[in-house]
Parts: C-alpha cells; structure tokens; sequence
C-alpha cells in the first residue's frame, strides 16, 4: 500500500456508505469461528445465556450506551464535547470483544479482561455524572427496568459512590456492584461451569486417555493445582445470595457444591419496592417445609457503603431451627495479588489464595496494602461462622488447562431459632474505604 499511495486511495467505512447507497437489506447470520460456534450452539443470545456474566457485561455495555445516545438525542444547549468524546471512547474500551467470548486464548476466563472492560464502562459512567445525565445533586437515582431484555424487570440504583443490579427474578442477588471513585466491580466474578474440555482434563488425570492426541492437545501443560476432580456451582457467584442450610455442613462441601439447600429462596422470586432509597424485597417461601418470610432491604443513603437489612418471620405454627447465611462473592481490583489479604480481630488471616473458618467476629476485611482499595464488612449481629475461600475455574488457554482465580466467596451463618410468628432481624454493611 505504501509503494502504490500515488493512486491507492484508502476510504472508511462512513464515507463509503455516504458515497454510496445500500442497495437493498441483507440479514447476516450470527457466526464464528468453529469452537465458539460449538460452545455457542450457533447462537450469540445462546452464549449469553450459557455465560450470564458475559451478558452481564454486554447489558452494562448497552445500558451506558443507551446513556451517552440518549444524552446526545436530547441536544443540550451546553454541552462540553470534549468530555463526550472521551465517554465515548472509555465505551469503545469497554466494547473490545475478546473479553466476551470464551475463546481459545482464555476469553471472559480471564479476569483481567473482565477487569478492564468494567473498568472503561464505569469511567464512561462517571463521565456522564460529571455532566449531569440522570444523577441530579448528588443524589440517589433507583429504578426498576429490562436491565436483561428478558421481558422482566431488574432494578437499577446508582449514586456518585455506586452502581448497583438487583435481580428480584433470581434471589434477589446484587449481580453488579461497581465502586465508582475506583472504577471497579465488585463483583467481577465468574461460576464454575462445566465445559466440553472437561472430560479431557479429567481423563488426564485419571490416566485414562486413549486413541492418539491432537497436537495442540500434546503441547498443553495441565496447572499443578488441578489434583482431582472439578466442581461446578449451583447458582449463579453474586452478593446476597440467601442459604438455608443444614448446621452440620461442612465448608468443604459447601465450597465444592456438594450440598442440598433446604429452601426455595436461593433462585426463587422476590417482590419488589422502592422507597426514598432503598430497594425492599420479600418472599415467603419453604425452609424444610415449613413458612418463612424473608424481607431484605438494601439501603444506598450512606456514603461508601450499602446497608442491607433482613426480616426473617416465621409463618409455620411450630418452631424452625435452622441455619441461614448469606454469601457475598466479592473481586477486587487486581485478582488475587499479594498486596490483599484477609484481616478479622485485629488479625491477618493470608492472601487471597486462603480458606478458613472464623469464629465470632462483627468485622472481616479485604485489606488492600497498598492503600488504594479495601472491602469491609460490618455486622449488627455477630454470626456464628463465616468461611472465607477463593473461587477457583478450570479453563484452557491455547498452550495450558489453567486453575483460575474469580472472586473470594465470604459466607457468614447465622443459627437462627423461630417459634410461631417471632421475628429476626440482621444487619450487615458492605463498605469500601
């Protein structure tokens, strides 16, 4: 191109179209490349539904989006086009597409990818704020709305500290949880999941792998850590996800999924309201046959930190003896690096990379060394446990089968004793300082 410039002409893609008119309509087919096509089952919307933290992202993408067009549709008379133009590129970041795929380099495996895709849509968000599009005073601004385009409402908070997405349709979880002064997720996590490759990894370590391997399969190099057998969650990794388990449950089982929850409340639906700024949800549902009603209510008033509140009543006309957790899967900045660290009773626990069990405590910490980001969890009412343990997937990248980090998963129990008609009540503060 560079030898023949004195007559190559280059042309974009805009002005191409300007020149020259669509001569009719044309529908293109999704594709890809052959394995995405198999993972995908030859469908986009299928792969979104495979991998709900993909679609959480693409909805995120699409929500500022529809953020910055409708700012721009409704023509202010005083508009700084130099802010504009750079929430539009902190979009176009966050719209880079190998971290929505799962593909063979790793894809949304791969945490930094997530990361930095969040990263750019929040600073897009925050741009937006800083103009004055939604956000009035400073104030708290919740919704409900399609936040998924599935014909449901999801409900959407946000204030100078906190983008929040609440899913009534699904527990009642926090699915999103971004702090805005670090343009940071939360909750940038990722399930367990069972995938194709699987199998092969399994028969590796088994020993049982027959007929001749392909090549790419001879040069890939299995994760040391990668000992046994691979585990896949039940529910989807999110804050506020409500157990009803039994006390003799270990946390080993718990962490490998190998345990019934003895309550519809997990997945089941909740009832929605907001008012001033909280977002208020209920659900009377089963806990081994018996009635009880949950009332969780999230409160965005406080600066730096959401308050969640719960009502747990009996309706049964006997007593419930049970235990009740709430498990909060929290991700932090930068993975799992040495600089964080688990931090309760004025002690350090270890890295990120540890699991525990804690006894009587109304504080546990992230502790970020470096002083830019910690996560801390307050509680009115000291649980009887928390586990603490780190979300490990099993992946593959184009050389390796990799044991990846994806959030610290922090569940605290409650044993919780209720005759006919009594109430209990629990508090717990999630803050960033």
């Amino acid at each position: 191109m560079t030898r023949n410039r004195h007559w190559l002409e280059t042309v974009r893609f805009s002005d191409y179209l300007e020149r020259f008119p669509a001569l009719r309509e044309v529908e293109l087919k999704e594709g890809s490349y052959e394995e995405m096509m198999e993972w995908s089952q030859g469908s986009w919307d299928n792969y979104l539904k495979r991998y709900p933290e993909s679609n959480q992202m693409h909805k995120r993408m699409l929500y500022v989006s529809k953020r910055i067009k409708d700012f721009i549709d409704k023509k202010p008379i005083a508009v700084d086009n130099e802010r504009l133009g750079e929430a539009r590129r902190e979009l176009y970041k966050g719209q880079t597409n190998c971290s929505y795929w799962h593909g063979v380099f790793g894809g949304i495996y791969l945490y930094h990818l997530r990361s930095a895709v969040y990263e750019h849509l929040i600073k897009a968000d925050k741009i937006m704020d800083d103009m004055g599009c939604g956000l009035k005073d400073g104030g708290t601004f919740i919704r409900n709305m399609d936040f998924y385009k599935r014909g449901k409402d999801a409900v959407i908070g946000e204030n100078k500290d906190f983008f929040i997405c609440v899913d009534p349709e699904n527990g009642g979880i926090i699915r999103e949880l971004d702090y805005k002064k670090t343009s940071s997720s939360l909750i940038n996590t990722l399930a367990r999941r069972e995938e194709f490759y699987h199998k092969k990894i399994i028969a590796k370590l088994k020993k049982e792998m027959s007929g001749p391997l392909e090549f790419h399969e001879k040069i890939k190099i299995m994760d040391k850590r990668i000992k046994k057998d691979i585990f896949y969650d039940k529910y989807k990794r999110a804050c506020l996800v409500d157990h009803f388990i039994d006390k003799d449950l270990k946390m080993e089982d718990f962490e490998n999924c190998n345990y019934d929850d003895i309550s519809d409340f997990t997945e089941g639906h909740f009832n929605v309201s907001i008012k001033d700024q909280k977002i208020i949800l209920s659900r009377k549902g089963k806990v081994n046959n018996a009635t009880i009603e949950v009332l969780k209510e999230i409160d965005l008033s406080l600066k730096d930190k959401i308050k969640v509140s719960y009502r747990l009543e009996n309706k049964e006309g006997r007593l419930i003896d049970i235990c009740f957790g709430t498990e909060l899967n929290i991700s932090m900045p930068y993975a799992d690096s040495e600089r964080y660290g688990y931090e309760a009773n004025g002690k350090q626990l270890g890295g990120l990379q540890k699991k525990g069990t804690l006894s009587r405590s109304n504080h546990f910490f992230i502790k970020d060394s470096d002083n830019d980001l910690s996560v801390e969890i307050v509680f009115s009412e000291e649980p009887q446990k928390i586990w603490y343990f780190p979300v490990m997937t099993v992946s593959q990248s184009e050389r390796a089968y990799d044991l990846s980090y994806q959030s610290s998963c922090i569940f605290p129990m409650w044993n919780i004793r209720l005759k006919s008609e009594d109430v209990t009540k629990l508090t717990l503060f999630l803050g960033c300082i």
